[in-house]
């Protein structure tokens, strides 16, 4: 096996790149005479599936055939300063200057044209694979927004941004992560509104990335946050070119990595996994009510089942006493107490909602019926569990999915469990201790630098316009102060 440095130092000559790739059977090599004399002899060689052969054959053959300019050269060298000053017709053209540089740029789907008597190569846009068409997002709601969603392809990503912010100040800075895979990955954002310091910490982190490959969200994400080992998510990962677009219009930062038909937004704080596009397509009222309903949700999903548990097994005198009677002629009978009942119940939804993540779309209504409806009623009937906690488990899951941010709803329910422990040991006091240390747990968390708990932290840098409420769009003045935006106005006076 050739390593990199001695592929670096070899001549460019069609030999040493059939001797680089001499185990790769899809590597396609041509031969074109120009005006059909041997010594001026072109090499062509392209990678089958990535490059298109119609446009090899009527961008690049014909013109080393037919072009006028062709006919007048009489050495090789004379042939490569003719391809070079437009001889053949391309839309993109690399001079290459090693081997190094060959092999990357060929692996890209670019055709090289290589003259093995001067040693010396061209590479020229040819590319030519089959990408999935633009669809609707299938995971977001599209409710008076635009349906069009990212696909696998880069290039048609950054354009479906291009179509919607018309822009000389859309940045794009493009650099290649992985250090086998060489994933293209481009970086998106406003350079009028963006703080650049933000650019810069995502440039030097991607980078700085070791891995060897970069197929997966997971593998970029985990390379450009600062805390690995939190459950909450640091950045906002999207489907939809329209959030990403608000986004940067804010002063955020985007970044899409070839084969992903997702975004990264950084930085991100608490409140963003409340906020969602919906709430941007509808009266400001009703947007007000969703998001204050949101962080209720949040609430009641986390701290629920502890405060069942912790009024039902340490303090009975805070409920009423019908109710109480009510509760404990339910419970008569079943073989757990409180505890075990809560946590065997929330481990079972949470299995539920891994098995309905894994199997096939048409199959994840009947395992979500078949666990929520059959499997509830028949442990009641059974006395293995007491209605009150089916009722409080079924409350508690619905309302995490009232959550925007699927990341968060798993986060959540991991901590659900911790503070359902800690209050079947110490009642309200463990509920309280297990409150404070996930709000510790919060508060040292930082995404590009920015508080996680970012505007709530400090109170003078509260933007009420938009924050647990949406004032009308036309009266949202301001750009989020944390981001230190460039401008700071979204709209000049």
């Amino acid at each position: 096996m050739i390593d990199e440095q001695t592929i670096k130092e070899m001549e460019i000559t069609t030999e040493n790149i059939k001797a680089v790739f001499k185990d790769h059977d899809d590597v396609m090599y041509k031969v074109a005479f120009i005006r059909g004399e041997p010594e001026l002899r072109a090499d062509l060689v392209y990678v089958d599936g990535m490059a298109d052969v119609s446009s090899i054959n009527e961008d690049i053959i014909k013109p080393l055939n037919e072009n006028p300019v062709f006919q007048r050269v009489n050495t090789q060298e004379e042939a490569y300063e003719a391809a070079v000053n437009g001889g053949i017709y391309h839309g993109s053209m690399v001079m290459l200057k090693d081997m190094e540089e060959l092999v990357s740029t060929l692996l890209f789907g670019f055709t090289v044209v290589v003259f093995d008597g001067i040693k010396k190569a061209i590479a020229f846009e040819t590319k030519g694979f089959k990408y999935r068409s633009v669809t609707a997002a299938q995971e977001e709601n599209t409710y008076k927004s635009p349906k069009d969603a990212f696909v696998e392809n880069i290039r048609v990503n950054v354009s479906l941004i291009r179509q919607k912010i018309i822009s000389r100040h859309l940045a794009v800075s493009e650099l290649d992560v992985g250090t086998l895979s060489n994933t293209p990955c481009s970086i998106l954002y406003m350079s009028n509104i963006c703080n650049e310091e933000f650019v810069e910490i995502i440039k030097t982190r991607l980078k700085n990335m070791k891995q060897e490959d970069a197929l997966s969200m997971q593998d970029v994400y985990e390379s450009l946050v600062e805390h690995k080992y939190t459950m909450f998510p640091q950045a906002k990962s999207t489907e939809s070119s329209s959030i990403v677009c608000s986004s940067l219009m804010e002063g955020k930062v985007a970044v899409l990595i070839n084969g992903i038909p997702y975004a990264l937004i950084f930085p991100m704080v608490f409140g963003d996994l409340f906020n969602s596009s919906f709430d941007y397509n509808i009266n400001f009222a009703l947007a007000s009510f969703f998001r204050i309903m949101r962080y209720a949700s949040f609430l009641f999903t986390l701290l629920l089942p502890g405060i069942y548990v912790a009024i039902a097994e340490f303090h009975p005198e805070m409920i009423p006493f019908a109710l109480l009677n009510a509760i404990g002629a339910a419970k008569a009978g079943t073989p757990f107490n409180t505890v075990l009942e809560i946590l065997i119940m929330s481990f079972t939804f949470y299995v539920l909602i891994q098995v309905s993540m894994q199997v096939p779309t048409s199959m994840g209504s009947a395992v979500s019926i078949v666990g929520g409806i059959v499997l509830g009623q028949a442990a009641v009937q059974a006395q293995l569990v007491s209605p009150g906690v089916i009722v409080v488990i079924a409350a508690a899951s619905i309302a995490a999915l009232a959550i925007p941010n699927k990341d968060a709803n798993f986060a959540v329910w991991i901590w659900q469990g911790f503070i359902t422990i800690l209050t079947s040991v110490y009642g309200l006091y463990g509920l309280s201790a297990g409150f404070i240390l996930f709000l510790y747990c919060l508060a040292r968390l930082e995404s590009l630098g920015v508080p996680y708990l970012s505007p709530y932290i400090h109170p003078s840098k509260m933007q009420p316009e938009d924050s647990f409420i949406r004032f009308p769009l036309t009266d949202i003045q301001y750009r989020p102060i944390y981001l230190k935006p460039k401008e700071k106005e979204r709209k000049k006076k």
